[in-house]
């Protein structure tokens, strides 16, 4: 699905696989995409936007998926809940990553230059890590609902980080 729209009318994904929802430039939405008016049923991954995307994206309707999900953008915005069953959430950011809606997975990778200000208490993630030796995440603050590890996720080890960790 690759658009340059508001995504303002509701759309119900509705398939198995994979949904990628990209510019349909490849380079950045051209305005800021809210997921509010979009539905998801039996899909086993979610990728919104891509790796050149600076534009804001706000998760603005509970998503539940039963698998990975990928978001790139400039600011993120979790206003609803976000679950990858048993899998994956990757956030990329170049600027501010907040929440106030719970992120669910077994695994959580915060990429990019951006600040994770993820503080709610209802988190429940397994484990964390965050950036890498060639790109550090900035500021990370992180509150879970119950004990988690900072580890390996993926080809990904740790934290590396620029500035304060929490």
């Amino acid at each position: 699905f690759a658009s340059n729209e508001d995504a303002s009318s509701a759309f119900n994904f509705r398939t198995s696989g994979t949904v990628t929802v990209k510019p349909q430039d490849e380079n950045s939405f051209s305005s800021a995409f809210n997921t509010s008016s979009l539905s998801y049923t039996g899909i086993t991954g979610l990728v919104i936007g891509h790796a050149d995307n600076t534009a804001n994206i706000t998760i603005g309707n509970a998503t539940n998926i039963a698998g990975p999900v990928t978001i790139y953008g400039g600011n993120i915005a979790i206003n609803s809940p976000l679950t990858a069953t048993n899998d994956i959430i990757r956030l990329t950011a170049t600027g501010n990553v907040t929440q106030s809606a719970v992120l669910s997975a077994s695994n959580l990778s915060l990429n990019g230059t951006g600040a994770f200000a993820l503080q709610n208490g209802g988190n429940d993630v397994d484990v964390l890590a965050a950036g890498s030796i060639s790109e550090r995440v900035g500021n990370i603050s992180y509150r879970n609902s119950d004990a988690f590890q900072i580890g390996t996720v993926g080809s990904q080890s740790g934290i590396f980080g620029s500035g304060t960790v929490l």
